[in-house]
């Protein structure tokens, strides 16, 4: 469960992203402009879970393929190339089109000046959807590979790019954050290809496009059932959250998102990629039966990082406030550094949740039933949306933490159920 050059990789990457949030804050402050760089992040965020939509059960039909040996497993993992490339292609098209549809369903009540800023990067941004299906697949194929280190690694590319080009900003004094769009993107294109060429090194699968599999067809079904199921969340959970967050003044986006990437930070610190090796183990174990086994390493995951992540939670919300005054040099106001304090907190309890219910999801997934997340998440999108607008008069912006909180525990119990019952299945197979 842990390995230490994993974690060592996972650390730079934290590091990176420490010192891009270090530097945002305090080269841009809080503005209209970072509320916009920010909705634009979310934005290309929801559109990848689209575009993930034809290759999301790439790991576990993969696992499939390898049981019928090799050959099968290298044109498996072509045809997910072909299919990726298509899904690329397609959404860029897409984007051109109905760019003014999206940003207007995504930020509906944004003011002008902000709305301008935002379309103004999508536009630069919007060639990154040719890679982020490509980069899905070949980091699913080096996880199920236990080649864990590479997407890691690969990953911090475009976190670097921003960071030398925030440092070129603050040296010479230049404030157009469409700059860090641009090295973003240049750093997603250059994670692809490091991506393509360290599979086919380390791997061995030889590059081309397979135009159809065995497993192909239910591969595409089963991937867009499942991808549908999470993204009724996934979806509509940045929607409701954004254009809830700008009915409140100037600044609030942006408090919103500095304490969720320190919340993300920590999460990734604790649990790392042992989250992912868990993931492949339990791939793996699912596809020959192995159901005592799963039960083990999901027992041994929760056991060895729910104490710590608690404790380090804690830790790093007294810590928050001093370094927010450190670091800021008056560009946010004592009073966002408490919104920023709290809404840390607040998420902190949320991705604790998240934390736990993670492997029962992935059995869930391994098992490919998608029946239930499409139930489970059309009842907590709705239920999250239902108690925002039913609180916030009386909570402000922290409605939406509360309703979050609450749709989670509905989400941990079920999956916990019903990944119990998917074991037990499971058992009783192998013992047949």
């Amino acid at each position: 469960m842990f390995k230490l050059r994993y974690n060592i990789a996972v650390g730079a990457q934290i590091l990176l992203n420490m010192v891009n949030s270090v530097l945002l804050i305090k080269v841009f402050g809080v503005s209209g402009q970072t509320d916009a760089y920010f909705m634009m992040q979310a934005l290309f965020s929801t559109v990848y879970l689209v575009q993930c939509m034809p290759v999301e059960q790439f790991l576990y039909f993969y696992n499939d393929a390898k049981v019928h040996g090799r050959d099968s497993a290298e044109r498996f993992y072509n045809y997910a190339l072909f299919v990726a490339t298509v899904t690329g292609l397609v959404s860029v098209a897409a984007m051109a089109t109905f760019e003014h549809i999206a940003v207007g369903a995504f930020a509906a009540r944004l003011d002008p000046a902000r709305m301008a800023t935002l379309t103004g990067f999508i536009a630069a941004y919007k060639w990154v959807l040719l890679v982020m299906p490509l980069i899905y697949v070949i980091s699913a194929l080096l996880t199920a590979e236990m080649k864990i280190g590479y997407p890691y690694i690969f990953t911090a590319v475009p976190t670097a790019c921003v960071i030398a080009t925030q440092l070129y900003c603050y040296k010479t004094g230049l404030t157009d954050m469409v700059l860090l769009v641009q090295a973003g993107l240049a750093g997603m294109l250059a994670n692809a290809l490091l991506n393509l060429y360290f599979a086919r090194r380390t791997v061995g699968y030889r590059l081309g496009f397979a135009y159809r599999h065995e497993l192909g067809a239910r591969f595409i079904k089963n991937s867009f059932s499942m991808r549908f199921g999470h993204n009724i969340h996934n979806l509509l959970f940045p929607v409701i959250t954004n254009n809830f967050l700008v009915m409140f003044p100037v600044g609030f986006v942006s408090y919103y998102n500095y304490s969720q990437k320190i919340a993300g930070v920590l999460q990734s610190v604790i649990t790392g990629p042992s989250c992912k090796i868990l993931q492949s183990k339990i791939a793996a174990f699912w596809s020959t039966g192995n159901a005592t086994a799963i039960r083990r390493d999901v027992r041994r995951y929760l056991e060895i990082f729910s104490l710590v992540f608690v404790a380090s939670i804690l830790c790093c919300y007294f810590v928050i406030p001093w370094v927010f005054e450190f670091i800021a040099s008056g560009k946010v106001t004592p009073s966002g550094i408490t919104y920023v304090q709290t809404m840390y907190l607040l998420l902190s309890v949320w991705n604790f949740l998240v934390f736990v219910e993670n492997p029962f999801d992935v059995i869930l997934i391994a098992g490919k039933n998608s029946r239930i997340f499409i139930l489970v998440n059309s009842v907590f999108i709705t239920a999250y949306f239902l108690l925002t607008m039913a609180l916030w008069r009386i909570m402000g912006v922290y409605a939406m933490f509360a309703a979050l909180i609450a749709g989670q525990c509905f989400n941990l119990c079920v999956y916990y159920l019903k990944a119990r019952e998917a074991l037990f299945s499971v058992s009783k197979k192998s013992i047949v």
